[in-house]
């Protein structure tokens, strides 16, 4: 386990992922958003990649995340933004005031980044205060998913914010064999679509 979390620490500086890959995901992921929807939108680059997709999409929108809330109002949708403490890295406000707006919402669809992916310890992230928005969120949230690129997988941080069996995670095609044949697995591939 301790070189699995060295790895999720290095994970977070060394990012060679391929921006197509997270494209790809976001696209997929934005599909299934539907006008009648009340969406939960994590903070987070994959989760990011989605925005332009939902210009379109006059459903209703929550998020912890300030950058993704003005983009989303850009596109003259209905967001709706907790109170809390702003985490200047992520932009992605937590603590007391963000849980408890959270805690009172009910989502039919949700999106989450993770730092994180291990068949055992489930979708981790190394911050707490984050990871327990997230957990909060993904256990109000109808449908839940999951956004992952491949290099995700087999890592473990401090926080796991939900099991492997909660939700779907969409990936993209370098996914190890064993979690893209999970049955909550989606893959998105950039050059081919979709397969399940």
């Amino acid at each position: 386990m301790a070189k699995a979390m060295l790895h999720c620490m290095a994970s977070f500086f060394l990012r060679d992922i391929s921006l197509a890959n997270k494209k790809a995901i976001a696209k997929y992921a934005a599909s299934l958003v539907k006008e009648s929807d009340v969406v939960y939108i994590d903070a987070g680059t994959t989760t990011g990649e989605m925005l332009p997709h939902l210009k379109n999409i006059k459903a209703t929108y929550i998020t912890n995340c300030v950058s993704h809330a003005k983009v989303l109002c850009s596109y003259g949708h209905k967001v709706f933004v907790p109170g809390g403490f702003l985490k200047s890295k992520t932009e992605a406000l937590i603590g007391s005031d963000t849980y408890q707006y959270i805690e009172n919402m009910n989502f039919t669809i949700g999106f989450f980044g993770t730092n994180g992916i291990s068949l055992k310890e489930g979708y981790t992230t190394p911050d707490p205060e984050e990871g327990e928005i997230k957990r909060i969120a993904c256990s109000h949230t109808g449908d839940a998913y999951i956004l992952a690129d491949s290099s995700k997988f087999n890592v473990i941080c401090t926080y796991t914010f939900g099991k492997i069996d909660r939700g779907s995670i969409i990936t993209d095609p370098g996914a190890p064999r064993e979690y893209k044949e999970l049955y909550n697995t989606i893959v998105a591939d950039p050059d081919e679509g979709i397969s399940q």
